[in-house]
């Protein structure tokens, strides 16, 4: 039974905790119109997609890993790690949009207006 108690701390700090802050601040931090639909969210979408994809493989390797000398669990592992990192790093990609300043933002606009002129 020790070896669950890094398991349940990590699903309760990263498997909730970090989601409630991470959903709240997406709907904090308004950046969307309607109007651009689901692909204007994908990075929001692939942060939750990673961080769940990484929670559910820990969960399963985990406590795998500790009653098994199998390197498949220790890799799962590592993998699960891994695709926690990425959920973060799709996170920062998600959220800068939303945080810039509003003169960052005009500049943004600005390009993209050029872009489809062209």
């Amino acid at each position: 039974m020790p070896a669950i108690m890094p398991l349940f701390w990590h699903m309760l700090m990263v498997g909730w905790i970090t989601q409630i802050i991470i959903g709240v601040s997406i709907w904090m931090f308004p950046g969307r119109n309607r109007e651009e639909g689901f692909k204007a969210q994908k990075w929001g979408w692939l942060t939750f997609i990673f961080l769940n994809a990484g929670l559910v493989l820990r969960v399963i390797s985990e406590p795998l890993v500790s009653i098994s000398t199998s390197e498949t669990w220790k890799t799962l592992l590592v993998v699960s790690a891994i695709l926690q990192l990425v959920a973060g790093f799709t996170y920062f990609t998600e959220m800068w949009s939303r945080i810039m300043s509003k003169k960052q933002q005009r500049e943004k606009r600005k390009r993209q207006r050029e872009r489809s002129k062209k």
